[in-house]
């Protein structure tokens, strides 16, 4: 399976010419640690963000990316999303965002 993270050059530092940062998940759930990432990335107050569960519901990605009670381990795919101005790619403990291109974005490119 090609991981599309790797494929876009996310470094561990954070830094890409993709503009992607990586975040760790490790410490809270999967979509807490999305709405702290694209906050971050997007210098906004969490509660500024627009809606998560209008998105993806948080209790399934939380579940995707989680060893479950049975033992079974998480998913070791990515889920790749866009939320608040972002394209999200979610992966087993790791966030990597990016703000999306508006049109005024490209004009001049």
């Amino acid at each position: 399976m090609t991981d599309y993270a790797d494929d876009l050059g996310v470094s561990s530092n954070g830094a890409t010419e993709e503009s992607y940062q990586t975040f760790s998940a490790a410490g809270e759930s999967v979509s807490e640690a999305v709405v702290r990432a694209v906050a971050t990335t997007t210098d906004c107050d969490p509660l500024e963000l627009d809606q998560l569960y209008g998105v993806v519901d948080p209790d399934a990605l939380d579940d995707l990316f989680t060893e479950s009670t049975t033992g079974s381990p998480p998913t070791e795919g990515q889920f790749i999303f866009s939320f608040s101005g972002c394209e999200v790619i979610v992966s087993p403990e790791t966030v990597a965002v990016r703000p999306l291109r508006t049109g005024a974005d490209n004009v001049g490119d």
